[in-house]
């Protein structure tokens, strides 16, 4: 058995290498593992062709929440024309993003909630292309390194620059220093995808390295000069080299070919700059901003261009698809004209996986629209698309053994599956996983293990944002946390009765006391007990 960079190349893969060859696995395991394996070849010819922009259909579903912080509050309303980039959706928080009009048009619906691609649901705004309102000029910046870094980060946010990604986070709660508290040494720029089948950052790189070199030249001003790094597909290194020649304030380098999941961005900061991650944070907190190069391409256009995010780079691809292609699509589009722009699906394929092979999710509504996390479109038909049955873990250790970050699997997900998030949290490391999909690819039982670790993450930041919800509920209103804030509702007839006694006297005005009383408090005898003291001697 020959070995590429420590991981096994052919053959069957052993316990003890602790790094995993996607090829490697595919080769192993049942058909669906196969299908996919023979579809990773068709991947980097993918690669090697131009992005193309399909025709804009006739109905496109944005959904307004396409980022990390809760959902934008709807900007418009039902029978609205809009201009292309018109914001339609704004923002509630710095973690929020304003949504913008891909096309001009009408506004037909808003809905209140639509199944997004990734399992959640999200209000919507429906626009139907055709003549909108009039777009109002615009003139982006062209000698930005010379303009202040708040002017230029207030721009990227203005016009909805996030991570593109599963992540989605706003690009400058992401990076800025002042924000998040960070001071960095290192931006890396991440120019390929570490999924088998996904060449979507990879065709970005390759296709726009001489705006990506710009980009890192702005990221680079905003970050305070940080040492800057692209990493690039090794099929790339000398094209996206030739382009950015002239740039010598970028270190270009290139990465072994197809290591799943050892090329994941999180792992590879560990091994280009020899520092590990903290549990639960991420490249920041080791002083290197990390950032995708399709990121870095929105963050120029904002700036150089006042370009709102609007569009998406996608790889379209699998069996079940007839013309795999590279498509630079308007968000909202749904997958199901994603896939007829590429010639119609072929018989038999039943949903469409947004996102990579390994850690996509399963769409079998096909109006599900494009957002800024979809990074592929993938069709599988056949023996690829079966479902196999779920069966009890049956304690093998092969999840233990080819999880890239030394968890154990096996039982972080029995205390998902049972709810016990908690326990997964402070007893397995549950923000430690990088959901990587390999223990569930491997598993002899077919236990749906990154599913589990999905929901429990879902369910823990669901409980922090109502917690955080509450609190600020509480700070702004001290009193509601006090026992005379309970509704009297709520109390017995007695008790509501006794409270009323009390607040009355208390809103009593004060008497003058009369001169019994005086008397009394002074300690000398009234005329009643003088005369009653009389009547008791005689």
């Amino acid at each position: 058995m020959t070995r590429y960079g420590g991981c096994a190349k052919s053959g069957r893969l052993h316990k003890s290498d602790q790094k995993s060859d996607a090829q490697a696995v595919l080769r192993e395991y049942s058909p669906v593992k196969k299908t996919l394996y023979r579809t990773i070849g068709k991947a980097g010819k993918l690669a090697q062709t131009p992005i193309k922009e399909p025709e804009t259909p006739q109905r496109l579903i944005v959904p307004l929440r396409q980022h990390s912080g809760p959902a934008c509050a709807p900007a418009v309303q039902k029978g609205d024309a809009v201009a292309k980039g018109q914001v339609i959706g704004t923002a509630g928080n710095a973690y929020a993003a304003d949504v913008f009009a891909p096309v001009s048009g009408t506004v037909a619906d808003i809905l209140e909630k639509h199944p997004t691609p990734f399992g959640e649901y999200s209000p919507a705004v429906v626009i139907e292309p055709g003549a909108g309102a009039e777009a109002a000029p615009t003139q982006g910046i062209k000698d930005f390194l010379l303009e202040d870094r708040e002017k230029l980060w207030k721009i990227i946010t203005g016009r909805g620059v996030v991570e593109t990604g599963p992540s989605a986070r706003p690009l400058r709660a992401l990076l800025d220093p002042l924000m998040n508290l960070k001071t960095y040494d290192s931006l890396l720029i991440i120019g390929y995808d570490a999924e088998p089948m996904v060449c979507t950052n990879r065709r970005v790189a390759s296709q726009f390295a001489d705006q990506i070199g710009w980009g890192a030249a702005l990221l680079r001003h905003l970050l305070g000069n940080p040492h800057t790094t692209l990493l690039v597909h090794q099929d790339d290194y000398k094209g996206v080299l030739r382009k950015l020649k002239d740039m010598n304030s970028i270190d270009v380098i290139d990465t072994p070919p197809v290591l799943y999941p050892d090329n994941l961005p999180l792992l590879m900061v560990k091994r280009h700059y020899g520092k590990e991650i903290p549990v639960g944070g991420d490249a920041a907190d080791i002083g290197v901003a990390m950032v995708r190069a399709e990121t870095v391409l929105a963050a120029l256009e904002a700036v150089s261009q006042d370009k709102p995010l609007t569009e998406k780079v996608i790889t379209v691809t699998g069996p079940g698809v007839y013309w795999p292609r590279m498509l630079r699509v308007p968000l909202g589009m749904r997958l199901g004209d994603v896939a007829e722009a590429c010639g119609g699906l072929r018989v038999g394929v039943e949903f469409l996986v947004a996102g990579g092979p390994m850690t996509g999710w399963a769409n079998y509504d096909r109006n599900a629209p494009v957002t800024r996390e979809t990074d592929a479109v993938i069709a599988l038909h056949g023996a690829a698309s079966d479902i196999p049955d779920e069966s009890p873990c049956i304690n093998c250790g092969d999840c233990v053994s080819i999880c890239p970050v030394n968890l154990q699997p096996n039982l972080l997900t029995r205390y998902c599956e049972f709810k016990l998030y908690e326990n997964a949290q402070n007893i397995q490391s549950l923000d430690a996983c990088v959901e990587c999909g390999m223990c569930g690819y491997v598993c002899p039982a077919r236990r749906p293990m990154l599913q589990f670790i999905r929901i429990a993450k879902l369910e823990l930041k669901r409980q922090a944002e109502l917690e955080a919800a509450l609190c600020e509920i509480a700070a702004r209103d001290p009193e509601e946390q006090t026992p005379e804030a309970e509704p009297a509702a709520f109390k017995p007839e007695a008790e509501q009765t006794a409270d009323k006694t009390v607040a009355a006297a208390e809103a009593a005005p004060a008497q003058e006391a009369s001169p019994e009383e005086k008397s009394a408090e002074a300690g000398a005898e009234t005329p009643a007990q003088s005369e009653e003291k009389k009547t008791e001697q005689s």
